[in-house]
Formats: structure tokens, sequence, C-alpha cells
């Protein structure tokens, strides 16, 4: 538990996952008297797997752009 509480979890807690995000950047566009705006983000889960006795026994890091 030293990295908080969870964003979810598995009813039987056998799963945990932290969720976060990174801009990874701005952009911003115009042609005549059109703008447009932006952020690019990343979108990152950590899902940490348990046993039954609650020793891990998998972690993955999925990451999202968006």
């Amino acid at each position: 538990m030293k990295l908080g509480e969870p964003d979810s979890a598995t009813e039987d807690g056998s799963q945990l996952v932290y969720q976060w995000a990174k801009v990874k950047g701005f952009w911003m566009m115009g042609i005549g008297n059109m703008a447009s705006s932006g952020k690019d983000r990343r979108i990152y889960n950590l899902v940490i797997t348990f046993d039954r006795r609650g020793v891990v026994i998998n972690r993955e890091l999925l990451m999202n752009d968006l």
C-alpha cells in the first residue's frame, strides 16, 4: 500500500490498478480565421496481480495515447 489507494480493484482484491496521465505536448494550429489547439496525453495504468497469499505474481504497465 506504499503506492496509496488504488484507482480500482477487483472485488476479491486480486488485482489493483493505479492510473495517471502525463501531457506530452501542446499544439496549436491556425488557418485563416479558424484556429484549433489541444494536448497530447498519455494515460498509464499499472496493474498489479496477487496470488491467494497476497504475493505479487504479475505487474503490467499499460500506456494509451490520447
